[in-house]
């Protein structure tokens, strides 16, 4: 397809579309479209780097025998928003059940980690097209000028704060909040069923 040059702004929408609503679409299509570049608007291309990433990341992670645990959530987190539209292997509510998988995994004579995620809490998530469209503008404008290596995050972390009017730090700082709630819930829990 990327080889016959058709454009279509519905069709590379609707794709973008299926993609969010549905974990499983994005297998359907990486074949067909296997780069960003695929996509003719630049902000397209942006959002389908960004779910080939985090894709690529849950990948990455099967191949490896590494569960990925929903804490509460029934889709993998994106950084700023609740939702990503790529699904995870489980989901937990509480945590004893991950204590009660942890237990499985050791007595099953498992090695590997399990992947425990929490979102941010939705009152401090921003909606999925805000984030979106903010970090296309910060990675267009790092690239613009030439900020890469060690430099990168930083600037894209100051930048996205910026663009959103703070609820970008807003939003990565109660995930990390969160993440250690969850974290040491967990932890409590693993010390009392041993």
């Amino acid at each position: 397809m990327a080889d016959l040059d058709i454009f279509s702004l519905e069709a590379e929408q609707v794709v973008l579309g299926s993609i969010l609503i549905d974990a499983d679409a994005i297998h359907q299509v990486r074949g067909i479209l296997d780069k960003p570049e695929t996509f003719h608007v630049e902000r397209h291309q942006w959002i389908y780097k960004a779910i080939l990433d985090l894709s690529r990341t849950l990948e990455y992670l099967e191949t490896h025998g590494v569960p990925v645990i929903g804490y509460g959530t029934d889709e993998f987190p994106a950084f700023y928003s609740r939702r990503s539209g790529l699904g995870v292997d489980a989901r937990v509510e509480a945590p004893e059940e991950v204590a009660r998988m942890v237990q499985a995994r050791t007595e099953l004579g498992l090695s590997t980690a399990l992947l425990v995620c929490a979102p941010v809490p939705e009152a401090d998530a921003l909606a999925s097209a805000k984030a979106e469209a903010a970090i296309a503008q910060a990675v267009q404008e790092a690239e613009t000028a030439g900020v890469g290596g060690k430099e990168l995050t930083p600037f894209l972390l100051a930048l996205l704060a910026e663009l959103t009017s703070g609820e970008a730090r807003r939003a990565n700082e109660a995930l990390l909040l969160n993440n250690a709630r969850v974290a040491a819930r967990i932890a409590r829990a693993l010390a009392t069923s041993g």
